[in-house]
């Protein structure tokens, strides 16, 4: 078995579903893309995304000898489903289990430990969601799947429930191609997006996303009425353009790595306890709450917009 084989093997063995290769070379048409939103400020107040633009367009820029980058799709589904209770709100997928970030990355850095047992000459460095790097374009090139009309990357069996996590290095393999985009004439996603958000497809205007307001925003930041009036109880987050993809309706595999559900989820809150929970309080009732990301202001401030539209 090839260094290569084995990588994909070991990557199996962490849960990871798929696993793909790509040459690392400057992105053309998606880096235009990607300027092109950034021109049109659809990233919204998030300029963190506008800063090292030069290693997002290419990786050579992070590590000048890098040959490859190797992409890994990990299913975060879980078998949980929200109840249809307007006194509740509902909280995104992918916070249901442990925090992705830490969880995936230490899976790669076992991965690029491997690597270097056998290559130890090799340059290797990992991201999940934190580095200046177009994880989407790379998951398109890597075959892991195409882009969907929601933006997010699609696979047949596993729809887009699942993180993207990459290796950068300086190793060469055998490449993966891309697949062909499968969405075809489907705009369930974009016509079902409450906010309008996705009125171009691909292209995501997080000025009008139930996600950037719930999440990204500063506490203090008021969700607008028009983007309330749209929220549909989503406390943290919002799933409604995967909910609604077929392929996502379809998708029956679920997430069984005990590292990412050690613990029972919590997939909604109520509303009216969340706003007058105080923060000593918030600590007691969920003091085994994995996510750090879930504070109460924010919560707080959320809880206040939907029943703001709502009473």
């Amino acid at each position: 078995m090839g260094l290569q084989e084995e990588i994909i093997q070991l990557a199996k063995n962490l849960y990871f579903f798929k696993i793909g290769f790509a040459h690392a070379e400057p992105l053309g048409q998606e880096f235009k893309v990607f300027q092109t939103w950034l021109q049109s400020r659809r990233n919204a107040s998030m300029k963190w995304i506008e800063r090292k633009i030069e290693k997002r367009e290419d990786v050579r820029n992070i590590i000048p000898a890098a040959k490859s980058v190797i992409v890994f799709a990990y299913n975060y589904k879980l078998d949980f489903q929200h109840r249809s209770d307007a006194s509740f709100g509902k909280i995104s997928r992918y916070k249901w289990g442990t925090d992705y970030h830490q969880l995936i990355s230490n899976k790669l850095e076992k991965i690029i430990s491997f690597i270097k047992e056998l290559e130890p000459n090799s340059e290797n460095i990992a991201y999940v969601d934190s580095g200046p790097v177009l994880e989407k374009a790379w998951a398109v090139r890597a075959g892991i799947g195409w882009q969907g009309k929601n933006s997010l990357i699609l696979t047949e069996d596993y729809g887009s429930f699942f993180f993207l996590g990459l290796i950068i290095s300086s190793l060469e393999f055998k490449y993966n191609n891309p697949m062909p985009n499968l969405c075809g004439k489907c705009s369930i996603c974009t016509n079902l997006c409450p906010t309008q958000a996705l009125n171009t497809p691909k292209i995501l205007d997080a000025n009008k996303c139930i996600s950037y307001w719930t999440i990204e925003t500063k506490a203090r930041t008021n969700i607008p009425d028009e983007i309330a009036a749209n929220q549909r109880n989503w406390i943290f987050g919002c799933d409604i353009c995967q909910e609604v993809c077929p392929y996502n309706q379809r998708a029956k595999h679920f997430c069984s790595d005990p590292d990412f559900i050690d613990h029972e989820p919590i997939i909604e809150l109520d509303i009216n306890e969340i706003q007058n929970l105080n923060e000593d309080q918030y600590s007691t009732k969920f003091s085994d709450l994995p996510n750090k990301r879930f504070k109460l202001e924010i919560l707080k401030r959320n809880a206040s917009a939907i029943n703001r539209i709502t009473q």
